[in-house]
């Protein structure tokens, strides 16, 4: 019975906090696209202005956030495992960095809008050469002092441990000397999740109705080699170990 009592509450909860971040994100994008327009696009005022607005968004969804690790100073590759789209939300709440996305994220309501504004490099995976330039850009971004944030699972998954990597990214980092930063992320609730079939609005209203969604993020040590292959085995160690943390702090199957 209380869960027919909690849904009414949980779905006007949802509803206003979805019309919010709405007015949140305009009261951050209009005053970036004028100020991109009148005097020309400039990567640090996007990042900027994502760093700001993550503050107010995280706190109106009522996400708390559980930070372990040190944050690194300097521009890096940070590599996470992929729970949800709101996964760069909590990331870029603590770190300036473009992020990669899968092309279909331009045609979402709100958030292809804001990503584009406030700069994202887009991928399609099942594309070879998309793949190759969404590598060379983010080389770019980090010759020119701006970290880039990747996903190379290439999918959400609600798995203890992370699935394959993808290789691009490593192997970039080994050939230019960057740095990589692991960083896992984890959902109390593994109903928060964003996988298969499921669709933003009844994802969105199941995970963001509930008083609050807890989230644990950790960042690691910068690891550096000449051996791509090497650093995918280290980071991805990194990340399942820390998964496997966090999932034992919150009673979560470990298999």
């Amino acid at each position: 019975m209380a869960f027919y009592e909690s849904a009414p509450m949980n779905f006007l909860r949802a509803t206003f906090r979805l019309v919010s971040i709405v007015f949140v994100t305009a009261w951050f994008l209009i005053p970036l696209i004028i100020a991109q327009w009148l005097k020309g696009y400039s990567a640090d005022r996007a990042l900027q202005t994502r760093l700001r607005a993550a503050q107010p968004v995280v706190k109106l969804l009522g996400v708390k956030i559980t930070l372990a690790g040190q944050l690194p100073q300097g521009a890096f590759v940070f590599i996470g495992n992929h729970r949800s789209y709101f996964d760069p939300v909590v990331a870029l709440k603590f770190i300036k960095a473009f992020p990669v996305a899968k092309a279909e994220v331009q045609s979402w309501p709100l958030i292809g809008f804001a990503v584009k504004a406030t700069g994202v490099l887009f991928v399609k995976r099942e594309n070879k050469q998309s793949r190759k330039n969404a590598l060379d850009g983010l080389t770019e971004f980090i010759k020119t002092g701006h970290s880039v944030l990747v996903y190379p699972e290439g999918t959400t998954t609600d798995l203890p441990k992370t699935v394959e990597f993808r290789r691009g990214a490593f192997q970039m980092a080994s050939r230019g000397g960057f740095g990589i930063v692991p960083m896992a992320i984890e959902y109390k609730n593994p109903a928060d999740a964003w996988i298969g079939d499921d669709t933003f609005i009844p994802h969105f209203f199941r995970c963001f109705g509930k008083p609050v969604t807890e989230v644990k993020i950790a960042f690691g040590p910068a690891l550096y080699g000449e051996d791509g292959e090497k650093l995918l085995r280290e980071v991805q160690f990194w990340i399942d170990s820390k998964l496997a943390e966090f999932r034992r702090e919150w009673n979560l199957p470990l298999s």
